[in-house]
């Protein structure tokens, strides 16, 4: 089994939609441009983790963070966030938000 953390691929639009669909999080944008804002981790070439940074002015705003029930409780969610982290960072971003009506206390 081969992982891999990268820059998203319009390839793998459809995995990161059926995966956060998975979760029950919103689609991003179809505009595939916008795929340089996310990030994706593949296993075997299926889709098993993404985040998205969205930009706002000086801030960036977390989206889209899922990871795969199975894969779940390996760390790919923090390597997720530390990839969304420097992604914000790398374009200039002060700080990084996360809004989410579905989080647990």
């Amino acid at each position: 089994m081969t992982e891999s953390l990268t820059i998203a691929v319009p390839r793998a639009f459809d995995g990161i939609r059926q995966l956060l669909a998975e979760a029950d999080l919103p689609e991003p944008d179809p505009d595939l441009s916008r795929l340089s804002d996310f990030r994706e981790i593949t296993l075997d070439g299926r889709v098993v983790g993404c985040v998205g940074v969205e930009p706002y002015g000086d801030a960036g705003v977390l989206r889209s963070l899922a990871v795969a029930e199975e894969m779940r409780g390996r760390g790919l969610g923090g390597r997720l966030v530390d990839a969304a982290e420097a992604l914000a960072r790398g374009k200039g971003n002060r700080a990084v938000y996360i809004l989410t009506p579905t989080a647990a206390p």
